[in-house]
């Protein structure tokens, strides 16, 4: 089943984005980034460039169930990765989450910047904020296993 859904602003601008007001998303954002968004949760940075970090969590999230990557963009940032969007299905309904995901360039490496969104209903009852959480995990682990770059 594809990911088709609702009209939705991609690629992002992670600096001036404000998420939608509901309570049906999650935001996460390397420490020290300035954006008019609140983040619900800051990100570390990894000794990795942001294309490393970025391939290393789209791995880590296409092994989840019922996800696919939907859409990427090239941004022409120099020291930036594109940006990549995900969508995923819940079990029962089907219901599509998008995820909207970018490395960004931090001094000693690369953070991951995240905008997790349902597309249906009010409250999501936590699904996007344990879904980034666990991919996040997923990635810092996989990410202890590579070699980083000097």
């Amino acid at each position: 089943m594809g990911c088709a859904g609702s009209r939705r602003e991609f690629p992002i601008d992670f600096v001036t984005f404000l998420p939608d007001t509901k309570s049906h998303n999650f935001v996460a954002l390397p420490t020290n980034f300035e954006s008019k968004a609140k983040p619900n949760v800051r990100t570390v940075v990894h000794n990795f460039p942001a294309l490393v970090v970025l391939e290393t969590f789209l791995q880590c999230a296409l092994q989840q169930p019922r996800t696919k990557k939907t859409q990427q963009a090239n941004l022409n940032t120099p020291g930036e990765s594109e940006q990549i969007e995900l969508c995923q299905r819940s079990l029962v309904f089907r219901f599509p989450d998008y995820i909207t995901v970018q490395a960004i360039s931090q001094p000693g490496g690369a953070a991951l910047a995240i905008y997790s969104r349902s597309v249906y209903g009010y409250d999501d009852m936590g699904v996007n904020q344990k879904r980034i959480q666990r991919w996040l995990t997923l990635t810092d682990a996989a990410l202890a296993k590579l070699t980083p770059v000097d």
